[in-house]
């Protein structure tokens, strides 16, 4: 809580010695501050949390925002919501999708109005709290049959899609049956229903449109895609685009589409460092590594304050971009800053693809020497990749025998080959390294 400075003319009366006039001015603006503090805390009190005593009983509506998590120091914590509360009024404005809410709190900010009243559902209980009309500090999911139906769809095809392919058989035999082309099908037929039927709002129907086309999607489906994000940048605030932005499409792994909201929001809040760098992350991995070292060097050359993560993730996002523009010795350059501000298996693999794309042997050791130095648990665990990532080194070095003699210490290994794509193919060329290891394999 912000407590105001008292004026210099508080109207207080002072008499008396220098000594007593301070004791008296000290104790008067003492008092007055408890007194503030008080009559705050009981303002604050009795506007602030669920009004438990006035609770009705009632059946709750089919549709709002069930809440998901509360953040710590929120004003959602403040006023006690809890998952999986459901919050179906803001001010006078039903709450039936995101984008509706969004809109509720710009018109009471627009207007300067500093408190609205919300409503939430606790099971059969109607509650209410008085809000500031601000940011709230809750994650939410659209709570109506047609989005639980939809998102459990692309709750088990982004389960599948984290999943290793290699373990898809085995540690997850039976849990995968279907390709994600058949479950985004199966969504699309189920959101076109609910556009023909008036069971979804139309910006519930654009985001989820946008929402289950994968970053792999067909290049009609992309264009498709960018024509959607292009009507949802022109329709709606830019606070509901930050949202989705960070909390459905980059968390979610949906690049793609996080890539215009990030754009956009940067048009009013430039200097947001981690805005910019998550949208630097984002260009890289959708291939975009000149817009990703451009995304980096905003933040350096407009000296941003950085964090030793920010930092880290900045030297990473300049990394990988200049790997991915074949930059290597650059690549390498940033990659050991990064591991100098956080000594992490990322950068090292960074510089250890870098070298080897040059063929440089001895500096791929070098890299991986350091690794297993600073980091020897992960060394062990990684010792596959990092021997492959060596014998690819090897072969681009014209020592291909040397290479085949690495490979075949590993030839045993359980489902090796799956091990390497997996984790390689999240490097920006890094399926070279796979493609290699594989060719080896066979001969």
């Amino acid at each position: 809580m912000r407590i105001v400075d008292l004026p210099s003319s508080a109207g207080l009366v002072l008499t008396g010695s220098p000594r007593l006039i301070m004791i008296k001015t000290s104790l008067a603006i003492c008092f007055l501050g408890m007194a503030c503090l008080c009559g705050c805390s009981a303002m604050f009190a009795k506007t602030s949390q669920l009004s438990m005593s006035q609770a009705t009983v009632g059946t709750p509506p089919e549709r709002g925002l069930r809440v998901m998590r509360v953040f710590p120091d929120s004003q959602a914590e403040a006023v006690g919501l809890q998952q999986p509360d459901l919050i179906t009024q803001y001010g006078e404005f039903e709450i039936v999708d995101d984008a509706g809410y969004f809109a509720a709190r710009n018109h009471y900010e627009e207007a300067h109005v500093p408190t609205v009243e919300i409503v939430i559902w606790r099971g059969r209980n109607r509650l209410t709290a008085k809000v500031r009309s601000s940011w709230l500090g809750v994650d939410t999911r659209e709570n109506d049959k047609v989005s639980q139906a939809f998102f459990s769809l692309m709750d088990g095809m982004n389960a599948m899609l984290l999943t290793p392919k290699y373990q898809h058989d085995r540690e997850f035999k039976g849990a995968f049956t279907e390709e994600p082309a058949q479950i985004v099908e199966k969504a699309k037929a189920l959101i076109d229903q609910a556009e023909r039927e008036g069971t979804l709002t139309p910006a519930q129907i654009l985001v989820d449109r946008i929402y289950m086309t994968l970053d792999d999607a067909p290049i009609e489906d992309q264009k498709r895609q960018a024509a959607l994000l292009q009507q949802l940048i022109e329709t709606q605030p830019v606070n509901y685009l930050h949202m989705l932005g960070n909390d459905k499409f980059f968390s979610d792994k949906r690049y793609r589409a996080a890539i215009p909201c990030f754009e956009q929001y940067l048009k009013t809040f430039s200097d947001d460092v981690s805005e910019r760098l998550d949208l630097g992350l984002a260009y890289n991995e959708v291939g975009m590594y000149a817009e990703a070292e451009r995304s980096a060097n905003y933040v350096f050359d407009h000296k941003l304050g950085l964090s030793t993560k920010g930092q880290y993730v900045a030297y990473t996002v300049k990394a990988a971009a200049a790997l991915g523009l074949k930059d290597y010795s650059s690549s390498i350059q940033f990659a050991e800053k990064a591991f100098s501000v956080d000594p992490k298996v990322y950068p090292l693999m960074i510089v250890q693809l870098a070298a080897a794309q040059m063929g440089d042997v001895r500096r791929v050791e070098e890299a991986m020497h350091k690794l297993q130095r600073v980091l020897p648990e992960n060394y062990l665990k990684m010792k596959l990749e990092i021997d492959a990532g060596s014998a690819y080194a090897l072969v681009k070095a014209n020592q291909p025998e040397a290479a085949r003699r690495l490979v075949k210490q590993s030839k045993d290994l359980d489902r090796a080959e799956g091990r390497v794509t997996h984790y390689w193919r999240i490097m920006p060329d890094g399926m070279d390294v796979a493609r290699n290891w594989a060719d080896l394999m066979q001969n």
